[in-house]
């Protein structure tokens, strides 16, 4: 069939000339893709042993629909259809029908519910959910079991005549994360009159020991639509200024006279960042002035961070190269400075002054220098951190499905057990437990929940265990007791604010110490899912620095990461946290600020480490 593509030529220079990898595809009489080889060495033959390893293949049936796929990542996998084309049965790699999850439809072809395999081959329900109780052809309510049973569900309680939803409620069943008690979270929400805006939520929650007091929130907009402020028991976003294409160009948090003011600058041409500064109102110099520099092709090569005024030490710098496919290869901290192209180039082209990295060039808060490599399908093979007592490397090892199953650490050739991690996977492709240490003792150990969309809705490390509930996250100890908790507001495009929670009941013994801004472990870190509930991601194909962002930032206090959990193999380099992962110092004023989690996709921003925070999604 004309007009498909028959190959392609990946060149490592910039020229299409010289050394190149290439992927050739095929397609049958309808124009269907039949088989991708590649990328292979332009030398290679496309039938020899190499090309097998990076072919993929489909089938379908008389319909058209893929009934059989193959591919290096994730193995051979099968999908079962309905009369309506509806996937009825989904197989993959995994054996003992562990990959295997059947899906049951309405007579609308409205998903009722998921159901997976255990290890006795017995069916188990993963997910359910019901539609029209409350407005007909809306959902009503969505549940995600643990082990057969209820976990977590959430029910939409009304709709307005345009089906916004006026209130839901999350039901938490005693004992489903350890939880001794019943736990409920109830928002209520009301909506501007023209333009049918998010204008109040209340909140309301049961089970959690008093230590998340029921509020109501206020949001405020422009004149188009654009959110300016959110205020609830304080005032947490006080304005949003916004340039002529709808960029963030300055927040103020808070009332005086605490307030701290982000102003970012915008590249009118490509609407790259290329600075931000963050301010308390009771500072003389900025808590940080941080800068971008970027390649032609839009990626990061560097960022600089002055903190509180500059001085050596005082200034972040970190600086990064990728390769022909836009992988990351290097990242590391320099004290040589940063340059920008002369005009008429763009604004922000350029990158470090030391084009590589050396020790004697290494510097900063948090100094650090790591390589990556990878392998013919894009799939991260190791990251190694360099120092001068010996490089430390990091294999990774993925099962059929593509998902990372262990990472291994040596030193100058010698096992590093006690850095080994173990990862194990769930039905849906979901990071369920982390292991760190030796695979016989295990020195630190991290279970994840999900609900039936793959959010995070708790975590377990080593028996305390954190639940996520809307914006408000619950801590418990072994016993199941509540012992702290905050509350994040967000605003799309502005800082969170992360209130102080109200003392702790005495018979709670909760901590009351107020909680901290929260910065993210870079790239290669193992993932700490953060408040927006992102799950965590596998290795990935293209790591890069951030997109930055502006946002607040918390202190660089250590060159490795806090908390130990991992990652997937398709987006993001291996291990990679969503932003507002891991705790750090916090430097501003209370309400405490940390970065809008938004949609917490994890893109990465600097090798592991943590590190002031340059990136609020917007």
């Amino acid at each position: 069939m004309r007009g498909q593509t028959t190959g392609l030529r990946q060149f490592h220079g910039s020229t299409p000339t010289g050394a190149y990898d290439k992927t050739d595809y095929t397609y049958d009489a309808a124009g269907q893709a039949l088989t991708d080889v590649g990328p292979l060495d332009s030398a290679t033959s496309i039938t020899s042993s190499a090309a097998q390893a990076v072919t993929w293949t489909k089938s379908y049936d008389l319909m058209g629909d893929v009934v059989q796929q193959t591919d290096p990542d994730t193995g051979t996998s099968s999908s079962v259809y309905d009369d309506d084309k509806e996937v009825t049965q989904a197989t993959d790699a995994r054996p003992n029908r562990a990959g295997e999850v059947d899906t049951a439809y309405d007579v609308l072809g409205r998903v009722t519910g998921t159901t997976g395999w255990d290890a006795n081959g017995q069916a188990t329900p993963l997910t359910s959910r019901t539609y029209d109780d409350v407005a007909k052809g809306q959902p009503t309510s969505v549940t995600a079991y643990e082990n057969g049973n209820a976990a977590y569900t959430t029910t939409v309680t009304g709709y307005t005549t345009a089906y916004q939803p006026t209130g839901s409620t999350i039901n938490i069943p005693a004992g489903a994360y350890g939880n001794a008690s019943k736990i409920t979270y109830t928002t209520a929400d009301a909506y501007t009159a023209v333009q049918d805006l998010l204008d109040t939520a209340k909140i309301t929650t049961t089970g959690t020991g008093s230590l998340i007091p029921d509020e109501t929130l206020y949001y405020a907009y422009n004149g188009i639509g654009l959110p300016i402020g959110v205020g609830g028991t304080d005032a947490y976003t006080s304005w949003i200024d916004y340039s002529p294409l709808g960029q963030v160009e300055r927040t103020t948090q808070g009332i005086k006279p605490q307030q701290v003011v982000t102003t970012n600058n915008w590249d009118l041409a490509t609407g790259n960042l290329l600075s931000y500064s963050n301010n308390k109102e009771d500072a003389d110099a900025a808590v940080d002035s941080v800068s971008y520099t970027y390649n032609d092709a839009g990626q990061i090569t560097s960022t600089s961070d002055v903190q509180d005024g500059g001085g050596t030490a005082q200034t972040d710098t970190q600086c990064y190269t990728y390769d022909y496919l836009a992988r990351l290869t290097t990242a590391w901290t320099d004290t040589g400075g940063t340059h920008t192209a002369a005009s008429p180039s763009l604004s922000g082209i350029g990158g470090c002054n030391n084009a590589t990295p050396q020790a004697a060039n290494l510097g900063g808060p948090a100094p650090y220098w790591q390589s990556y490599t990878y392998d013919l399908t894009g799939n991260r093979t190791s990251k190694t951190a360099h120092d001068t007592t010996g490089d430390t490397t990091q294999t990774y090892t993925y099962d059929a499905d593509g998902n990372p199953t262990s990472i291994d650490a040596t030193t100058n050739g010698q096992n590093e057990t006690t850095q080994n991690q173990t990862l194990t996977w769930n039905t849906q492709g979901d990071l369920t437990t982390l292991t760190a240490g030796p695979a016989t003792d295990p020195t630190h150990r991290t279970s994840y929940h999900y609900d039936a969309d793959g959010n995070l809705t708790a975590r377990t490390d080593d028996g305390t265990t954190t639940i996520y509930l809307g914006t408000d996250e619950l801590t418990l100890n072994a016993a199941g007791t509540i012992t702290s908790a905050n509350r994040s507001y967000t605003v799309t495009g502005a800082p969170t604010t992360i209130a102080p929670p109200p003392p702790a009941p005495p018979e709670q013994n909760a901590t009351t110490n107020s909680p901290t801004s929260k910065a993210p472990p870079p790239p290669t870190s193992p993932p700490t899912p953060s408040p927006s509930h992102a799950a965590p991601t596998h290795p990935s194909a293209k790591p890069a620095p951030p997109n930055p962002t502006p946002g607040p930032a918390t202190r660089a206090t250590s060159a490795e990461p806090t908390t130990p959990p991992p990652a997937s193999p398709t987006s993001a380099p291996a291990n990679t946290t969503p932003p507002s992962a891991a705790s750090s110092t916090p430097i501003l004023c209370a309400p405490r600020l940390t970065h809008n989690s938004g949609t917490a996709t994890p893109t990465p921003t600097t090798p592991d480490r943590q590190q002031r925070s340059h990136r609020p999604d917007t």
